[in-house]
């Protein structure tokens, strides 16, 4: 139990850090993506501006130049140093030296309209910005340092610098982070939910195991002592066969009572036991197996065997796999018509062993096959009387096939027998 409980904080510590992570790169390419689009939003709202700012100009020097982008930031592809910078100004102040400045009252009217066109905007942008002529050019070295962007239009430079940029960035954002924590506390709470969903079980698997370790004790002394009173009652009453054959039948349903005891607690403790690995041979188990079974068999009866190997022996415990063939042709033998025609047949397949009982018996119906190697299931019948079963069989041999890493399964036709296929790990 103290290292279910380490293996479960560790499961929870790296599902929060897996979570965390995960989170933590999702909103970062998140807020990269955004900050892309925060310079971006600003750039086409300059261009849209001065779009409408030139059809709205009644100068005589309507010139449409194109916005171009001297520098976005730092953070991306536009950015020249302070030589290329400068080299870069005096090109644009050659080239547009004939052009026509805006003046004062035009560029209080080109930020008056921007500002109108952002205030329109769902997301605001808080901005300062300035405007140089090229031809009024004396040294830019320190716009290009301060400036968030810097755009050229007509005959002159804009010097932006944007105030909120990082509270804009995550107004853009918001949803993905407002979705990203929602994400996190679900996986927390599920991770949460499932690890104390496991405790509990574990709990009550434990208690159970418990409670049926305790009740199988306790039964298994008053069953002793009342079948060691019951055979020195019989043998002080065979003169008086009436006594006698109610003692018999008190013997022998003390007997069951006995038998399913130890059943319950074989289940239970079979998991707690370690496997004492040994050679088995598994034709000498089967015949063995046969010998003790002989008296529950009719004259008529059939019980036929082909092992097709010579001396395969297998490294498991002796103790289980006998077990593991007690329990499969007693219940070939209890669930077989008169006369039982049952038969035995072992074979090597690549590295497996496998195992196959066929029986003439009342069969399986489909909708009940996968359900007969689970605890105390019995296949509903007409009378409920005619077998005694408590359901604890088959689920003890599939117990004991998956310690032994290996496969069982079961094909079977109402009223004509069920075949049981074991394969089991063999390296020869």
């Amino acid at each position: 139990m103290r290292i279910d409980k380490y293996i479960i904080i560790i499961v929870f510590a790296l599902s929060i850090v897996f979570a965390m992570v995960y989170q933590i790169i999702f909103i970062k390419n998140a807020y990269t993506n955004a900050e892309v689009n925060v310079e971006t939003d600003f750039i086409r709202l300059f261009q849209n501006t001065f779009l409408d700012f030139e059809q709205n100009d009644n100068t005589t020097y309507p010139q449409r130049v194109s916005t171009g982008i001297l520098k976005q930031s730092g953070r991306f592809m536009y950015h020249f140093n302070s030589k290329d910078f400068e080299h870069e100004i005096l090109s644009h102040k050659k080239k547009d030296s004939l052009l026509v400045p805006l003046s004062k009252n035009e560029f209080e009217n080109f930020c008056a309209l921007l500002e109108k066109n952002n205030l329109s905007k769902r997301n605001v942008l808080k901005y300062e910005i300035d405007y140089l002529p090229f031809s009024e050019y004396r040294n830019f070295g320190q716009i290009n340092i301060n400036a968030d962007l810097l755009l050229t239009q007509r005959s002159g430079i804009f010097s932006v610098s944007i105030n909120n940029y990082q509270s804009y960035v995550f107004s853009k954002i918001k949803n993905v982070i407002i979705s990203s924590f929602v994400f996190f506390i679900v996986i927390i709470t599920s991770s949460f939910l499932l690890i104390r969903k496991y405790i509990n079980e574990k709990k009550i698997s434990r208690f159970k195991d418990e409670f049926i370790n305790n009740l199988t004790h306790e039964l298994q002394t008053p069953v002793t002592i009342s079948s060691l009173a019951l055979e020195k009652l019989s043998t002080e009453l065979l003169n008086n066969q009436g006594h006698y054959r109610y003692a018999s039948i008190a013997k022998q349903e003390n007997s069951k009572i006995g038998n399913l005891t130890k059943r319950i607690l074989e289940l239970a403790e079979l998991d707690k036991k370690s496997m004492k690995r040994s050679f088995v041979d598994i034709d000498t188990s089967v015949l063995e197996i046969l010998d003790r079974s002989q008296l529950l068999l009719d004259e008529k009866d059939t019980f036929s065997t082909d092992f097709n190997h010579q001396n395969i022996q297998l490294n498991t415990d002796k103790e289980q796999f006998l077990d593991l063939l007690d329990n499969l042709i007693n219940n070939a033998i209890k669930y077989s018509k008169t006369p039982r025609i049952i038969s035995i047949k072992t074979f090597v397949k690549k590295r497996n062993v496998v195992l196959t009982i066929r029986d003439n018996g009342i069969g399986i119906p489909e909708e009940f096959r996968k359900k007969v190697f689970d605890p105390f299931f019995k296949v509903p019948t007409d009378n409920v009387h005619e077998i005694k079963s408590h359901g604890l069989g088959l689920n003890y041999v599939s117990k004991i096939v998956k310690r032994m890493n290996g496969t069982i399964s079961l094909s079977s036709e109402v009223d004509k027998g069920t075949v049981i296929n074991i394969t089991l790990p063999y390296d020869n």
